[in-house]
């Protein structure tokens, strides 16, 4: 998913389902003097545009790496790796406004906009063949189509 207020995807309440197991990527996008900067952070967080509680995680700065790929698993693979529990939901949330000189807020930013707000929610599932087949049945649906199709706008590096 490309992280950016240009992205389709973040115009409406901006939401992913992933199984277990499954793999979330964020890639900055490519915009010109553009950096997000991402945190895992509490439904509280979510809501209020703020990664300042205990909880937050930085996921991703843009000025730093280009993108981040994050394993939706329920076991701690290495030190550095966060738990995703099935059915529970992680937040991701942006809280600069994409310039350098506001790289250190840890609040409002580009979450807070009115319009195309930075943020997401994952809904983790368990992985299961019968959910394997329900994603193939629902992948000849016009609906889920038009879904992954705003999930992949905004991506200029394609």
């Amino acid at each position: 998913m490309t992280w950016s207020p240009t992205n389709y995807f973040f115009s409406h309440q901006a939401r992913i389902d992933l199984p277990s197991g499954g793999t979330l990527k964020f890639l900055c996008p490519n915009i010109p003097d553009y950096y997000p900067v991402i945190y895992r952070v509490d439904e509280i967080g979510y809501e209020t545009c703020n990664a300042n509680r205990s909880s937050a995680i930085l996921q991703l700065d843009c000025s730093k790496i280009p993108n981040i790929s994050l394993k939706i698993t329920s076991i701690k693979l290495n030190p550095d790796h966060q738990i995703f529990k099935v059915g529970e939901f992680a937040y991701f949330i942006d809280t600069t406004n994409g310039t350098k000189a506001d790289l250190g807020s840890k609040k409002g930013g580009d979450c807070a906009r009115s319009i195309n707000p930075n943020k997401l929610k994952v809904f983790v599932h368990e992985y299961s063949y019968e959910t394997f087949k329900n994603w193939a049945k629902k992948s000849n649906d016009e609906t889920y189509e038009e879904h992954q199709k705003h999930i992949r706008i905004g991506d200029a590096r394609s």
